[in-house]
């Protein structure tokens, strides 16, 4: 794999990972078919995981475009995540979770995008050791085309993005990042300021699946979930205020089957009643069948 500047920047926070997981994560980072930077932002690992993870590097051939940059301490992950994106030189950042895994086909799919294209939404498989579920997003696709950057943004509603973001270099830059005093559920907050720095053409909806999300009974959402939804609801409720809505909470509704995948869906309060999203955009008299 070349060493030269990257066209894509892949950028990995890791902390006493699982080995196997961390190798399964750099075997995928190895057949990326874009020239490619792997930036490992070690947060805090203890010396025996720090180890393992510079061996399974030399071991999956990725020396030469991975660059570890180690905490003495964790600082948390949006934060460790800022410090990957300081260093990236692709035009490209994808955050990839040190247990999950990328497609070979999205280096590819980043490398012929439009010059116009800000943010790449595609379509990801979550699985575990008992099953395998892909999340199209050609649904939410067509609703973002209809009512995106609107208090009935799809984005505010229903969580089918995968938990990172894809996104041209000079994008991450322009909005700052990750938001650092969000130690958990910080994944929303960045997509949505993102988008709203973007038109609405801007956001490509790729319906392939190019990443693979690790559904991990250690991972944050499993161990921390209530942090999580709190600043998942906090910060949805904040992108909601700034797209016009006079909401007053927000809150998770249900895991609903859509297309024949598990999505969390969310509701919010208006006037004391609390509204789903075809309610609400019905009010709004942007729905249409």
């Amino acid at each position: 794999m070349p060493s030269d500047v990257a066209e894509v920047s892949v950028v990995t926070c890791v902390r006493n990972q699982q080995p196997q997981f961390f190798r399964d994560a750099a075997r995928s980072v190895r057949e990326l078919k874009a020239l490619t930077e792997w930036l490992l932002v070690d947060d805090g690992s203890d010396e025996q995981h720090h180890d393992v993870y510079r061996l399974i590097i030399k071991e999956t051939e990725l020396i030469e475009v991975t660059k570890i940059l180690r905490l003495a301490h964790s600082i948390g992950l949006a934060a460790a995540r800022n410090v990957g994106f300081a260093h990236a030189q692709g035009e490209w950042i994808v955050v990839l979770d040190s247990d999950d895994l990328l497609a070979p086909n999205l280096g590819t799919v980043l490398r012929e995008t439009s010059s116009e294209i800000g943010l790449v939404c595609c379509s990801a498989e979550y699985f575990s050791d008992a099953r395998r579920e892909r999340r199209s997003v050609q649904r939410w696709a067509e609703l973002y085309a209809r009512f995106g950057k609107t208090s009935a943004d799809p984005f505010l509603w229903f969580d089918f993005y995968y938990h990172g973001i894809i996104a041209r270099s000079t994008l991450v830059k322009k909005i700052g990042g990750y938001t650092s005093a969000l130690e958990v559920g910080e994944d929303q907050d960045v997509l949505l300021r993102a988008c709203e720095a973007l038109s609405i053409g801007q956001v490509l909806f790729w319906n392939d699946i190019s990443y693979f999300y690790r559904q991990n009974p250690y991972g944050v959402c499993s161990t921390r979930w209530q942090e999580v939804e709190e600043n998942y609801l906090a910060t949805m409720l904040s992108a909601a205020t700034r797209r016009g809505a006079a909401f007053e909470a927000c809150r998770y509704a249900e895991t609903a089957v859509i297309d024949d995948a598990a999505i969390d869906v969310y509701q919010y309060r208006e006037n004391g009643c609390w509204l789903d999203w075809e309610q609400h955009s019905n009010l709004l008299g942007l729905h249409r069948s």
